[in-house]
């Protein structure tokens, strides 16, 4: 039935809405994909959206070319001053441009500002003079290189024999630091307290100071009678130098952090090892060499001791055998050897037969007590042996030297440090005497602001040198023939 008073636009109006708003949307969507397709703006350019990336994409490829250019356009600029020279000036200049500041309150004499040290500013401080190590103890060596190292080391080859065996002498020499002295140095007040020379602040130094390096000069006798020939002896071909002395530091903070270094390679400055030995005796420190007087009288006790280390093996190994018999045999009599032997327990007559694994057996018994009071007396020899330096232990033939439990016990002992140096280039048959001084860090080096006038030139070098020690024994190197 149809309704009266109704049109057809009323009665389908909201189906006539939603084709309107089907026709809007799909009239949007050929707008946006058809007709007109998204664009985005990128360096002031509107680019569709599959092109967005073109120019990123464009301008990386520039930077490479240019990266990749070996002729490259420089920028322009104006010369500038030398930024390391201008702050290096400014480290050491004066904090102020005047002498003296408007006081802000009462006066004082000092400024507690360096490590808890009361530092007059502008005043004079004690110059660092490191006291010189002991005179050098020289000790000549001749022993057969090991050619791997010969091929390692760039230079060692040319101061060998052409050919192996590399046979060669040298000498090392070994000097004493003392800690205790260079501490006492440190801490100097020339002219007492209240004196116008301060101590150096502990700041300037403390945990700051190390050796350096470990300079040796050697003289050679001459047919005359006299030395001659002075020479700083170097470093062993093919070791590089543990610090780098040549190149200065520029400033205090650069110089600490040299200090700094050579503390933490101590051994490779004042302990440098020696090449590796094929054949001869192992090196060992000069010190740790016996004199030949005591060498002489060693070798007499080192003898004595070697014979009976050896019969007591000999017994050890006669009772070994002889409980591997009686685990065999059970209670038979002992071999003939056994009888004869020293420390033997003679014959077992009577016994019977019992099991080899039996505990209860006598005459095991009495052979396992045997062989322990023998691996006593071994023991006890082997300790004697190994007071005079005696070892048995050996590395591709040569005897060794554990240097390592050597410098444990002298740090163990406390007191001076030993140090060495080792001197290759030397004529055969040459007589030679060695001195020694070190070289430390300058504590007033690049603190010239803190300085009186007077004293300024002193913190302009960053190393400072010991005195040289005494000279030591002559020494003579080994011949390569003798007739």
């Amino acid at each position: 039935m149809k309704l009266k008073g109704v049109s057809w636009i009323e009665a389908n109006f909201e189906k006539l809405i939603v084709g309107v708003m089907l026709l809007v949307c799909l009239a949007v969507l050929v707008l946006q994909f058809v007709v007109v397709s998204n664009k985005v703006e990128v360096g002031g350019q509107r680019l569709s959206l599959e092109n967005a990336f073109a120019p990123a994409a464009q301008e990386a490829e520039e930077a490479i070319r240019a990266m990749d250019n070996p002729d490259p356009v420089l920028p322009e600029f104006e010369a500038s001053e030398d930024l390391a020279s201008a702050y290096t000036a400014m480290l050491g200049a004066g904090v102020s441009p005047v002498d003296r500041l408007v006081a802000f309150g009462d006066a004082v004499d000092t400024v507690d500002q360096l490590g808890g040290s009361d530092v007059l500013l502008g005043n004079s401080f004690a110059v660092f003079t490191p006291p010189a190590p002991t005179p050098p103890k020289p000790m000549s060596y001749r022993a057969t290189l090991n050619p791997f190292e010969v091929a390692e080391h760039e230079g060692l080859e040319a101061l060998l024999p052409p050919q192996q065996p590399y046979d060669t002498p040298w000498i090392s020499v070994e000097v004493d630091i003392d800690p205790a002295a260079i501490e006492q140095a440190l801490k100097a007040d020339p002219d007492g307290a209240g004196g116008e020379i301060q101590p150096l602040p502990q700041d300037w130094w403390r945990s700051k100071q190390a050796v350096l390096a470990l300079e040796f000069e050697r003289e050679q006798l001459q047919a005359d009678g006299g030395w001659a020939s002075s020479t700083i002896v170097q470093s062993l071909p093919g070791y590089e130098s543990a610090i780098d002395l040549e190149t200065a530091p520029s400033n205090w903070r650069e110089l600490d952090q040299v200090a700094i270094l050579a503390s933490q390679r101590e051994d490779m400055v004042l302990r440098p090892a020696f090449y590796g030995i094929l054949e001869g005796e192992p090196w060992r420190p000069p010190s740790a060499v016996p004199t030949f007087e005591d060498a002489e009288d060693q070798q007499d006790q080192i003898r004595v001791l070697e014979r009976r280390l050896t019969s007591v093996r000999n017994q050890i190994e006669d009772r070994s055998r002889a409980l591997d018999q009686s685990g065999q045999r059970g209670g038979a009599r002992d071999d003939d050897r056994g009888d004869r032997g020293e420390g033997s327990g003679g014959r077992r007559p009577g016994g019977r037969e019992q099991p080899a694994d039996d505990d209860d057996d006598p005459n095991r018994r009495r052979i396992l007590q045997q062989i322990e009071r023998l691996e006593q007396q071994e023991a006890e020899i082997l300790d004697e042996l190994g007071s005079l330096g005696w070892t048995e232990d050996v590395q591709d033939g040569v005897a060794s030297f554990d240097l390592e439990s050597w410098l444990s016990g002298k740090r163990e002992e406390g007191g001076a440090l030993p140090a060495w140096a080792h001197d290759i280039r030397l004529e055969a048959g040459g007589v030679y005497r060695y001195r020694a001084r070190l070289v430390m860090a300058n504590p007033l080096f690049g603190r010239a602001a803190s300085l009186a006038d007077e004293q300024k030139q002193a913190a302009a070098a960053a190393f400072i040198r010991s005195p040289w020690s005494d000279w030591s024994d002559p020494i003579e190197t080994g011949w390569s023939e003798y007739f």
